[in-house]
């Protein structure tokens, strides 16, 4: 799919999810998960690649950078979207207690 639509911002945001918060360690790569969110980003600076940029960060352990990063997204989006905020705030909270995210 990257080699297709090289320029496809959800391509590279999914994957970099996928690779930062995998339940399976097999699966996980932080490091090729931090090069594909922030290439995600420079396509396509939004929210919910901002919050794989910061699972990215937590999986590499850069914990500080995921809190900067998830608390960003937090003043972005104000009182806005509630249900999104909910799951932000929860992934703000694993950073800050320096757990990384995973998927189901």
């Amino acid at each position: 799919a990257l080699e297709a639509n090289p320029d496809f911002a959800v391509t590279y945001n999914n994957l970099a999810w996928l690779l930062a918060t995998c339940p399976v360690p097999e699966y996980r790569s932080g490091i090729k998960a931090l090069r594909l969110a922030q290439k995600a980003l420079e396509l396509t600076p939004d929210a919910s690649i901002l919050d794989t940029l910061a699972a990215a960060y937590a999986e590499v352990g850069k914990f500080e950078d995921a809190v900067r990063v998830m608390q960003r997204i937090i003043t972005m989006m104000g009182n806005g979207d509630a249900e999104n905020l909910s799951i932000y705030k929860k992934h703000l909270n694993a950073y800050k207690e320096g757990k990384p995210w995973r998927g189901k």
